[in-house]
């Protein structure tokens, strides 16, 4: 299969072409804070697609502010290194919220404060180069809601987790377990696998993965 977000640019409707219809379907069925954003980029995945590191999460949030359409802070900064990921295209931090160039943007307040048990072991590079971050949907939303209509371009992600476990990476499944194992093929079996103490912590944390943390940090350590 091939990556469908390879031509992927900027634009006022950034929604795949794939994915209009579903896209639809679901806003036209949903409240406000459950309806998929048009101008935020879409995160179907963030990272380096061969990474050893694998988390799976549910959709990119969004904001109040978010919801009334006005521009994030650095909005054209995130755009530009969201195509370059979703064009899987060399960037020296492939997860790009832990990059110099989006201080102050909320998605990597976001990060640095999900990742901060690794951050202190860890440089906000290694992490970057490390850790594939997988969502359930790609489009940005203040609330999640499960599509009852299936989004295309989701085949390409789930295909994603699969290859990581051909590679024998380790899996958190942080946010809805139940798709996961539903959808990507061999997951349920796979012994890398593992789930949060609470998928309601954001936190990638001792805390939270408290028999394997020293394992991730050896990961993104390189170890």
């Amino acid at each position: 299969m091939n990556n469908p977000w390879s031509e992927f640019e900027e634009s006022e409707f950034m929604i795949h072409p794939d994915d209009v219809l579903a896209v639809n379907a679901h806003n036209a069925s949903s409240g406000r804070k459950y309806q998929f954003l048009f101008h935020l980029a879409p995160e179907p995945w963030i990272g380096n697609v061969d990474s050893p590191l694998v988390i799976l999460y549910a959709n990119p949030g969004a904001t109040e502010l978010d919801l009334t359409g006005k521009p994030q802070f650095k909005a054209q900064e995130i755009k530009k290194l969201a195509r370059i990921n979703l064009r899987q295209e060399p960037s020296l931090f492939p997860h790009f919220f832990f990059s110099p160039e989006l201080v102050g943007t909320q998605g990597q307040n976001w990060s640095f404060k999900t990742f901060k048990d690794l951050l202190l072991h860890a440089s906000p590079l290694e992490i970057s180069n490390k850790v594939l971050t997988c969502e359930m949907a790609p489009y940005h939303s203040k609330n999640w809601r499960q599509p009852k209509t299936e989004i295309p371009t989701q085949a390409y992600t789930n295909l994603l987790v699969e290859k990581a476990m051909k590679r024998k990476s380790l899996i958190l499944i942080h946010r809805g377990s139940n798709f996961w194992l539903n959808e990507v093929k061999g997951l349920k079996d796979y012994p890398l696998a593992f789930k949060p103490n609470s998928s309601q912590s954001p936190y990638v944390s001792a805390g939270n993965y408290p028999k394997i943390f020293d394992d991730i940090l050896e990961i993104v350590k390189g170890k």
